[in-house]
Order: C-alpha cells, then structure tokens, then sequence
C-alpha cells in the first residue's frame, strides 16, 4: 500500500514576490549599511597637486568634486575632522614660507575636514634626490608618501573599506591584502593614464576577483576642472617645493 504523503504546497506569485521582498534590503536598509561600514580615504597630496598641474596648469582641481566622487563610490563624507568611522586622511609636505601652501592645508582642515599629515619637503622625499642625480623637476617623482599610506592602511586593514589617492604602485600590495583580509573591494583613485603602468596589469588580474576598484578621474576632468574656481586657498602655488 502506497505511503500516504501531504500534497506539495506550490508558491503562489504573491508568495514568491512577498518572498523577493523580503530578501532584498530597502533603500533605508542599504543606506544604513553603508553609515555603519567603516571607510578610511587616504591621498598623496603632492601626487595629486604634480598631476593635476602638468594637466592642468592654468586651472584648479576642485577638491570638493573630487571628495564628492569618492563620496559616490561608498566613502561617506567626514562629519566632523575627527571622525574615527569615516577618515579622510592626506599627506603633505609643508613649509610656513609657502602662503598659497598653508592656505589650502588649512581649507582642507578647517572646510573639508581632511587629517593633514605635514613633512618638510626634505623628509618626503623616498631616497635623497641628490643620491641619484636628479634636481629641478625630474625629483618630483620622488615626493610620495608610501611608506606612510602603507602603514596607515595595516593599521585599519580589518575594519574599514579602504580608498588611496596616488599613482604609485608601491601601495598596491597592501591594499591589496587589506581587502582580501576585510573582503571588501577597495579603490585605487587617480588619474589613469598617469598611473603607473603596473597597476592596469593587476587591475586586469584582478578583474575577476575584484579586490580592487579602480576610480578613474580621467572619465570626470570636466567636474574636477572645468568649475570656476571657487576660492583662492583652494590651490598651492608654484614655490610648492621650496625647501628653506
């Protein structure tokens, strides 16, 4: 004798889309998500300052608009200049001889709500220009703060979703790792065709896993220089590398 079994409840539409809607977060739900995930943006400002100038020379970068990109990538705005969850942190090399220099550090603070990391041009050097034959503006390319972002990027590895600002590849391994280890994606931000051409190899690799997102600020150089310029202290003058 067949064993009696209760007949199979098939979902109704009604049912399956009571169901999908219950699985899909709202836009509230998303928006809470993304308040509570901890996110740190840290930039190489003379990195920035060098490109955007041999871009751009008789224009300003607009450093809100560029705020406001990372913004739409899920790195939420600083509410206030210590705000632990949401870090927007920069390095600079810094000298109080340079008016227009200290100005825009100073915006950046006060306005924009960036940590400022100040060095003496001297000190942000990588190696000692002298050491290897380079003087003028060929030395530029020395000025980055790797080893700092590098460090800064350990230190909040685990908790937070990580943006850097720079061309150099030399961060590329801890960020890396940082996102592996957290498992989010986190973002390289510059502008593409000056970045160094190892990262589009690791970009391509990473294509599949995507550990790392690239923000390419070649795709909106109208938003980042095409707006008037909004006031003086927003940009560093020319003497940017004066070391006295």
């Amino acid at each position: 004798m067949a064993q009696w079994s209760p007949p199979r409840h098939t979902p109704s539409a009604a049912d399956q889309t009571r169901a999908l809607h219950e699985k899909t977060p709202s836009a509230a739900d998303q928006a809470r998500a993304l308040r509570e995930q901890k996110t740190a943006v840290f930039m190489d400002a003379g990195a920035v300052f060098f490109a955007a100038r041999d871009m751009h020379e008789n224009q300003q970068l607009a450093y809100p608009a560029l705020m406001d990109l990372l913004a739409k990538k899920g790195f939420l705005l600083p509410s206030h200049s210590n705000d632990d969850d949401h870090q927007w942190v920069m390095w600079s090399s810094s000298v109080a001889q340079n008016p227009g220099q200290t100005r825009f550090l100073q915006y950046a603070e006060r306005e924009l709500r960036w940590r400022v990391r100040r060095f003496r041009p001297a000190d942000g050097y990588m190696v000692d220009p002298v050491n290897v034959g380079l003087t003028g503006e060929t030395r530029n390319r020395l000025l980055r703060f790797d080893a700092s972002i590098a460090f800064a990027i350990g230190r909040v590895a685990e908790d937070y979703r990580v943006a850097v600002v720079t061309d150099s590849f030399a961060v590329a391994e801890p960020l890396l790792r940082a996102a592996r280890l957290a498992g989010h994606t986190n973002v390289i931000a510059f502008f593409s065709r000056l970045l160094d051409p190892r990262w589009q190899r690791l970009l391509r690799e990473e294509e599949g896993g995507v550990s790392i997102d690239l923000l390419d600020f070649d795709e909106h150089e109208e938003q980042l220089f095409g707006a008037p310029k909004p006031r003086e202290t927003t940009g560093w003058n020319d003497d940017f590398l004066l070391t006295k």
